[in-house]
């Protein structure tokens, strides 16, 4: 997602977080959330906004920075940290239930995680040049086929989902599409707009303020329904391609070795942090959808349909990551 640091700075205070739970753990020592991104980030405020949060229900929680590798590398010194309950991981869901089908190197399982929260999710659309562009995502599949200098789209990373769901599209509309992986949504937009790139799938927040002065235009959304900030955007769904149907969470994972007891404090607390006025307000001006209220044994089935669906995804489309 793109978010500036100054942007950041008005959104959430980066300041220390300062309050104990007395009895979490034998050390009774702060909270550690691991945050696989770059301080600055929508990951890295959105686990800002949670540890502000949490101090409402008697948490120190101090978030740590371990960006690379599309987040593994700190989903990988979240395995390595003791599985007692003080060190958490907030993490985007696909990078537990589609990196596994895809990276054979990975040191983590969705089965060794324990999940505490979904606070917020997210959808996604593809977009062209609203100047020249076409108006609609049948027009586009047409002229990707009769153009194959057009059918080339950008995502924001090699093995992120947005690409599966390109390599979905294509599979199921038949047309030889072309992903594009940048290090990040902003290059690909500011091709798109130039004209070196005929479309980008990315995450609608990436999209919505590009879309709205009129240099981009959305065809359609991954959302089940049509999004209320843009009721004039179908869904990939209602286009004919039910298969673009998806959404991507913040999740907050622990160990599935801590125990019970513990997991429904943390669990409790993320939920009221999410909850927050202010919270809510940071998720919005980030392009989130709030969804706190499910609990924990709702949340591990939808990880593990998710999963599963990803891993029929994979086989169908013979996706495959850079290792």
């Amino acid at each position: 997602m793109l978010i500036t640091r100054r942007r950041f700075g008005a959104l959430v205070p980066a300041a220390a977080f300062t309050v104990s739970l007395p009895g979490l753990s034998a050390t009774n020592q702060p909270l550690k959330m691991i945050v696989g991104f770059a301080p600055g980030g929508t990951a890295d405020a959105v686990a800002r906004a949670l540890a502000d949060g949490m101090r409402g229900s008697g948490f120190n929680v101090v978030v740590d920075n371990r960006p690379g590798a599309g987040g593994r590398i700190g989903t990988e010194a979240f395995m390595m940290a003791p599985a007692d309950g003080n060190t958490l991981l907030l993490t985007p869901s696909t990078n537990l239930t589609l990196f596994p089908h895809i990276y054979s190197n990975l040191r983590y399982k969705l089965s060794d995680l324990a999940i505490i929260g979904a606070p917020a999710n997210v959808q996604f659309g593809l977009a062209v040049n609203a100047q020249d562009g076409p108006k609609t995502l049948a027009e586009f599949l047409d002229r990707a086929k009769q153009d194959p200098a057009y059918a080339s789209y950008g995502t924001p990373g090699a093995g992120s989902v947005m690409q599966l769901l390109g390599d979905l599209l294509a599979k199921h509309a038949k047309v030889p599409l072309v992903s594009v992986p940048y290090k990040g949504g902003a290059a690909a937009l500011n091709d798109v707009i130039g004209g070196s790139l005929g479309a980008a799938l990315t995450a609608l927040p990436n999209l919505l303020p590009m879309h709205r002065n009129g240099k981009l235009r959305i065809l359609a959304v991954s959302s089940e329904e049509r999004q209320a900030a843009l009721p004039e955007v179908p869904t990939f769904k209602s286009a004919g391609f039910p298969q673009l149907t998806a959404s991507e969470y913040m999740c907050v994972v622990a160990r599935r070795e801590v125990p019970a007891p513990v997991l429904a404090n943390l669990s409790a607390a993320v939920t009221a942090a999410a909850k927050a006025p202010a919270t809510v307000a940071i998720m919005d001006r980030l392009g989130y959808q709030a969804s706190p209220g499910a609990d924990q044994a709702a949340l591990a089935r939808k990880l593990s349909a998710d999963s599963a669906r990803w891993q029929v995804a994979v086989r169908e489309t013979g996706f495959k990551a850079a290792e």
